[in-house]
């Protein structure tokens, strides 16, 4: 919830500095799984943890709505971040190492484990066993 309530404070800070919203809606997108192994820690209850902080918020920015949208498609979405350079991307639950890896972006953060990082540990661990 912390990292969320970070995330809206950069929204504001960008908005403020900017001076201009597009429409009269910020949108605040969720990159999560719907759907398998990690869906049950990180899928709909990571929306609706966002959606929480954006109420607890007060739901606007600068006087605009805030919106929360939610999509599965991190490496599309840090893509358009980066071509943009105007979105601050977080990614906090998918796990591709392409995220910090091949295709990183400089307006984007991948704060959480990856997927290489994970086999490496379990991998390595039972050979030094043996």
């Amino acid at each position: 919830m912390l990292a969320l309530a970070v995330v809206f404070s950069f929204v504001a800070i960008g908005v403020a500095q900017s001076g201009e919203i597009s429409g009269s809606v910020v949108k605040v997108g969720v990159l999560t799984y719907m759907s398998g192994p990690y869906a049950d820690n990180v899928g709909a209850g990571s929306i609706l943890a966002a959606q929480m902080a954006a109420g607890d918020f007060g739901g606007k920015v600068n006087g605009a709505r805030i919106e929360i949208v939610s999509s599965g498609f991190a490496l599309a979405v840090q893509a358009i971040s980066r071509e943009k350079r105007q979105v601050f991307f977080l990614a906090i639950g998918p796990g591709t190492p392409d995220l910090t890896g091949k295709n990183c972006s400089p307006v984007g953060v991948h704060w959480a484990y990856d997927n290489c990082a994970l086999g490496n540990v379990v991998a390595g661990a039972a050979v030094r066993r043996g």
